[in-house]
């Protein structure tokens, strides 16, 4: 072979070999961009839908959460007029068994609420990691978090001498577990609600 056709040969040999590394190359790029780019839609994907899921979620939950506590409240509530009414007014015994069933209702109802409590914890994590952060929206998951619970307190035995007594103390009792149940559970709702919404719109 004359030295012309090895130089020939070796340009051609070389030439073959960088278009081979090229052609390598740049298929690993592609499929590394493809790839990034495939995990990139992926995450996407679940963030939005998490974003969806805990939207759902939160909106579902805002009345029967809410109409839970206030039905519980108020069974204990009713508990405790009629044990009162017949421990110190009445001693008739449709008293005290009214006291005992309200007293089971309210005791039913802890496993509903705390499966509903659980869902909506669930949902409120599932926001805060899928939303974008801003102080208006982390606002609104903090003070939805640390919700009041609705407290029935005891009867003050001794301000009882009569019926009217008790049925002032129930009444007084009756509105603050309304207005508790809306301002703790559906008005901290409604006011997250819209901006998740806000975010899903994007």
């Amino acid at each position: 072979m004359t030295p012309d056709a090895k130089e020939k040969l070796q340009l051609s040999l070389a030439a073959s070999a960088f278009t081979l590394v090229v052609t390598i190359a740049g298929a690993y790029t592609m499929q590394s961009l493809s790839q990034r780019n495939s995990e990139h839609l992926f995450r996407l994907q679940r963030e939005r839908d998490l974003r969806e899921r805990s939207y759902a979620k939160l909106a579902g939950l805002k009345v029967p959460w809410s109409q839970a506590i206030q039905t519980r409240s108020e069974a204990v509530m009713l508990a405790e007029f009629y044990y009162v009414r017949f421990q110190r007014l009445s001693h008739d015994k449709d008293d005290l068994a009214e006291a005992k069933r309200q007293n089971e209702r309210a005791l039913t109802l802890i496993a509903e609420i705390s499966k509903l409590q659980r869902e909506a914890f669930e949902a409120l994590a599932e926001a805060r990691i899928s939303y974008s952060p801003t102080p208006q929206l982390t606002a609104a998951l903090d003070a939805l978090y640390r919700f009041k619970s609705v407290e029935v307190y005891d009867v003050d035995r001794s301000t009882i001498k009569e019926e009217a007594d008790l049925l002032r103390w129930k009444d007084r009792v009756g509105k603050r577990i309304v207005e508790l149940a809306k301002s703790e559970y559906q008005d901290k709702i409604d006011a997250l609600l819209p901006l998740l919404e806000a975010q899903l719109r994007e």
